[in-house]
Parts: structure tokens; sequence; C-alpha cells
């Protein structure tokens, strides 16, 4: 991330089930970009009674405020990034907070119903449109996008994870006794709860006009995973 070294930097740390980074705003007249989370400009996505029994609610509106501590700041443009389930889930060290069975047995655990969907992002996407919008801050002015690509199943990812791998991966879904015993640790599971109750697949439109419209190609879950194999099981 670039650093604005004439401005006071506050770094604040937002709890995320998707990858614990460092959250940067910058003060003052500078440019700003923000990273949050896919769904939070949507209220009806993530401000409703599912939301609250899986116990995601407060994550999303700590996402909320940040946006909005941005919108309102004093800043020439700024730029908000939402990405999805992060490519780096499946990895180390990330993986045992969200598929703790994976690089000790091989088990893809998971709490989705059967047949549905989760979009992923390459983390390095995140980077490169972070990057283009500080290096052209006119272009990304005021542009909210929901930085996801792919929409699948839990067994899709699993066929990517054996193909990029060479290892056996199984899937299995966990009762609701394990899912209760996880719920406090294994923090991605609950985006997976989420997940049951709505219907994602509309964002599949908007994953393509944001590559149309920005010019930058989002990466592929397979071809992350391929890049940053060494850290993969």
């Amino acid at each position: 991330m670039k650093e604005c070294p004439s401005h006071t930097e506050a770094r604040i740390k937002i709890p995320s089930a998707l990858d614990k980074q460092v959250i940067t705003l910058f003060k003052g007249e500078s440019t700003n970009f923000e990273e949050t989370t896919v769904t939070v400009g949507n209220k009806a996505m993530r401000d409703d009674a599912a939301t609250e029994e899986v116990g995601l609610r407060e994550y999303f509106l700590s996402k909320v405020e940040v946006e909005e501590a941005v919108r309102n700041g004093n800043f020439k443009t700024y730029t908000l990034i939402r990405p999805a389930v992060l490519h780096t889930d499946f990895m180390l060290p990330y993986v045992h907070n969200n598929f703790p069975g994976l690089p000790t047995g091989g088990e893809l655990g998971h709490g989705f119903n059967d047949g549905v969907r989760m979009f992923y992002t390459d983390l390095y996407d995140v980077g490169k449109y972070a990057a283009a919008a500080l290096g052209d801050p006119a272009r990304f002015a005021s542009q909210e996008i929901d930085l996801m690509n792919e929409l699948l199943t839990i067994e899709e990812v699993r066929d990517i994870l054996v193909k990029v791998s060479g290892r056996d991966v199984r899937v299995r879904r966990w009762t609701a006794a394990e899912v209760k015993g996880v719920k406090n640790t294994v923090h991605g599971m609950l985006f997976h709860l989420w997940a049951n109750s709505r219907n994602i697949s509309p964002y599949l439109r908007v994953v393509k006009e944001t590559q149309i419209k920005l010019g930058i190609k989002l990466t592929s879950l397979e071809t992350a995973l391929q890049r940053d194999k060494a850290r993969l099981l």
C-alpha cells in the first residue's frame, strides 16, 4: 500500500473472517483507499435477522462505520474496495480460522447447504485495484467496488484444490453440533451460514461490469492458488 509520509497515518484493525489485515486510513488532504467487505453497500444483505443469527451483524456494521468515516472524511478523493472470501483463506496461516482440517487431514469442512455458492477474491487483485486507485485517483474517485470473481460451490473449490495441490481433498459438511462447537474459532464458517440464507448470484453482473468499466481483469481462484501453491496445504 502506498505510504503518505506527509500526513498523520492512523491504523485501524477491523475484525475480519476473511483475512486479518491492517486497514490504513490516510488523514488530511490526501487520496484515500479503503478495503472493507463485499455486500457492505447493500443494507438488505447485511443488516437483517439472518445476519444477526449467524453472528455477523456487528462485523458488517464495523465495515459500514469505516466506509462512512471515509466518505465523510477530509479527502480529495476516496475509493472503497470490497473483496469477498480471499484465496489466502486456504493457505497458512489463515486456513486455521477457515478450514482447519485442510492442512492436517485434507478435509474441507464447511457449513454450506447443498448447492450454495460463494464468491472468491484473489488478494493480489485487491492490491492491483488499490494501486490503480492510488495511481489514478481522478479515475477512481468515489468508486465503490465490489471486488469478487467466481461464484463457486464448495465442491468446485475442492476440485480446484485437488488440481493445484495434487493431493486428495475431501468435502464434509459439519453437523449442527460441530458448527456450534467451532463457531467462535472458525470464523470463516460464519460466512457459509450467512450465504445459506441469501441469493448472491445477481452480483455476477457486477463482476462483469467492474472489469469492463475499470479495465482490470480479475484472477480466477485456480490461478491465484497456483501462483501461491507453496503456502497451500
